[in-house]
């Protein structure tokens, strides 16, 4: 990370804090980068809950879209790799990029080939275990 990354960072830090003080009892102030999450009782069942509080108007840029809503599919995608909980305020707010860019990113989901295809083996796969319940072998 560079000095030029700096201000995205603070920004990044910013809009995790305002989040995790939604969800908590804790005031901004009393929320630092190297905390740990679950410090602020923000446990596995409440993550999905913290990230959907994250404002990220502040990430929009010039598009005049805006970022579409966050679903639980985009926040396991994203964030599948760890115990969040147990990972610091820091790492949230590092990680909030790859979710900002794949969320602006998956507006142009139609057009990519490879994700087209990936989405019809998916359909058919459920498509599949749904007919398996109806014709229980």
């Amino acid at each position: 990370m560079g000095i030029s990354n700096q201000p995205i960072f603070e920004l990044e830090m910013l809009v995790v804090r305002q989040a995790i003080a939604k969800v908590s009892q804790f005031k901004i102030d009393d929320i630092f980068a190297w905390d740990h999450i679950e410090t602020f009782e923000i446990g596995p069942d409440d993550f999905y809950e913290l990230i959907k509080k994250i404002d990220l108007t502040p990430f929009q840029g010039s598009d005049p879209d805006p970022i579409p809503e966050v679903t639980l599919e985009d926040v396991e995608f994203i964030f599948h790799d760890k115990y969040w909980p147990g990972e610091t305020v820091g790492a949230l707010a590092a990680k909030l990029g790859s979710l900002v860019a794949y969320k602006k990113t998956m507006k142009d989901k139609n057009n990519v080939r490879e994700y087209v295809e990936n989405k019809k083996v998916l359909e058919n796969y459920k498509k599949s275990l749904e007919n398996q319940k109806k014709d229980p072998v």
